[in-house]
């Protein structure tokens, strides 16, 4: 959790005695018959009052090195950069007791609870302006379903905000009005998008226009798939991958066939079995 004031207009204020002048005797002229607080006020104002919001979300782990993995590429950035949510054995549902509300354990689950017509109803509004890096709960206007997401910006002037859906990796700009506080229940789950680099993969040239050429390529062959991943390296949030087709055929050996300015350089897998790794705890 962390804590927040921009855009909040405290009421706490309304506590301190206007009276109060400073002074050794802590009082103002009605002595002990004043009950406000007698503290001096802060010359451009500033608030006592504390609100939590949730700051951060627990990490997926990420696999070592030399592992070999199922990934679903949920999200194409860029020619050789992409979000992948590691494919695991399905985790039991503990039964759930009548009057006991459990946090989801799945992000299926997770989006169907967040998505219920009694959860969707008790969304609430944020408190106060949206900070970057909170964890918040934003609708995805294509399809209207509300999913978790990370504030990534906000501007004023016209109240949008730009988010990342942090379990599938695509950002959005969204109305203010369409932002909620995300429930603690919804944190326990970690984050299931995991941003990857495709190892070995350059682009011969600078033109953004080939760029996107080879983005969209990646696309065709990679998104919404379920692909054999090869982990090269790992850093403190983000992998150095290898994907391969249910043929065993290399996506990135096939982005290189299909777009001539894309190539695959040599590359080796870094063993960090040594090496302490950081890990994000909420």
């Amino acid at each position: 959790m962390f804590e927040w004031n921009k855009g909040y207009h405290n009421r706490d204020e309304i506590d301190i005695c206007k009276h109060y002048k400073g002074g050794a005797d802590r009082t103002c002229f009605k002595g002990a018959r004043c009950k406000k607080k007698h503290i001096m006020k802060h010359p451009d104002g500033w608030t006592l009052d504390k609100i939590e919001v949730a700051g951060k979300g627990a990490a997926t782990p990420l696999p070592p090195p030399g592992s070999w993995h199922k990934a679903r590429v949920s999200h194409v950035g860029h020619f050789d950069h992409l979000h992948v949510q590691l494919v695991t054995a399905p985790a039991e549902e503990e039964k759930r007791e009548f009057g006991r509300v459990l946090p989801p354990k799945t992000l299926d689950s997770l989006v169907r609870d967040m998505n219920s017509p009694a959860a969707r109803s008790a969304h609430r509004k944020l408190k106060m302006a949206p900070a970057p890096g909170e964890l918040v709960a934003a609708l995805y206007t294509p399809d209207e379903q509300w999913y978790r997401a990370v504030v990534l910006a906000h501007t004023t002037h016209d109240q949008s905000v730009q988010v990342r859906y942090v379990d599938y990796g695509n950002e959005l700009w969204v109305r203010e009005d369409q932002i909620r506080e995300l429930d603690l229940a919804y944190t326990v789950l970690p984050l299931q998008a995991v941003h990857c680099k495709l190892a070995g993969v350059t682009c011969t040239s600078s033109d953004p226009d080939h760029w996107l050429s080879a983005k969209q390529t990646l696309q065709k062959l990679a998104l919404d798939r379920e692909l054999d991943c090869h982990i090269v390296g790992r850093g403190y949030d983000e992998l150095e991958i290898e994907l391969y087709d249910s043929e065993g055929y290399s996506i990135a050996d096939k982005l290189a066939a299909l777009n001539n300015t894309i190539k695959v350089v040599e590359y080796d897998v870094v063993d960090d079995t040594d090496v302490p790794q950081r890990i994000v705890v909420p």
